[in-house]
C-alpha cells in the first residue's frame, strides 16, 4: 500500500509537537499492524446479537500501547488513512490485520468464556466485514468483559481516552 505525508493531513488538538514528528516517521501498514499482532493484550472476547435478528458474531477488547494506537489510527500509514487513500486499500489494510491477529483472538477465544466455536470465530474474522475500531461512546465494552477480565466500567474507559499513560482499546 502506498502512501503519502502530503495527502493525508490533520489538526492534532493534544500534544502536536511530539506526536506529529512520530505520526510522519516512515513506515509502513504491514509494520504497524505486525506491532499491534506482537503486543496487542486480548482482554475479551463475547457473542454480540445483532438487534432484532438471530445474527450474532464474536467481538473482542484488546489494549495495546497508546502510541502504537496513535500510529495505528492516525499516521499516514496506518488504518484509517488507508480508507482515505482508496476503499481497496482500506479493505486490504483491514484485511491483513485480521489475517495477522486472527490466531492470536482465536486461541483466546478458545480459552475464554465466550461459548463461540473455534471455526465460527476463524470464519468470522475472515470475513470481509470484519473489522478494529477504537471504543467510544455509545459502543462500550460488553459488561460481561469487565466479569471475565477485568475490564473498566465505562466512566474508567472514558477517562482512560483522556488521561495520559492509560492504554487505549481497540
Amino acid at each position: 500500500m502506498s502512501t503519502s505525508a502530503e495527502i493525508w493531513t490533520y489538526t492534532l488538538s493534544r500534544n502536536g509537537d511530539t506526536r506529529i514528528p512520530a505520526l510522519l516517521k516512515p513506515n509502513s501498514f504491514e509494520d504497524i499492524a505486525q506491532s499491534v499482532v506482537a503486543t496487542m493484550r486480548v482482554l475479551c472476547c463475547h457473542r454480540d446479537t445483532i438487534a432484532e435478528t438471530e445474527f450474532y458474531r464474536p467481538v473482542y477488547t484488546v489494549e495495546i500501547d497508546r502510541n502504537l494506537f496513535d500510529l495505528f489510527f492516525n499516521s499516514p500509514a496506518g488504518y484509517r488513512a488507508a480508507y482515505f487513500y482508496s476503499p481497496g486499500n482500506g479493505v486490504d489494510a483491514n484485511a491483513l490485520l485480521m489475517r495477522s491477529a486472527a490466531s492470536r483472538l482465536i486461541e483466546h477465544s478458545a480459552q475464554s468464556k465466550s461459548e463461540l466455536p473455534p471455526d465460527f470465530v476463524q470464519e468470522s474474522l475472515a470475513t470481509p466485514s470484519s473489522k478494529a475500531w477504537l471504543t467510544e461512546c455509545g459502543k462500550e465494552l460488553d459488561s460481561r468483559c469487565a466479569e471475565v477480565s477485568g475490564v473498566p466500567r465505562q466512566q474508567d474507559i472514558e477517562r482512560s481516552q483522556t488521561a495520559d499513560g492509560k492504554p487505549p482499546r481497540i
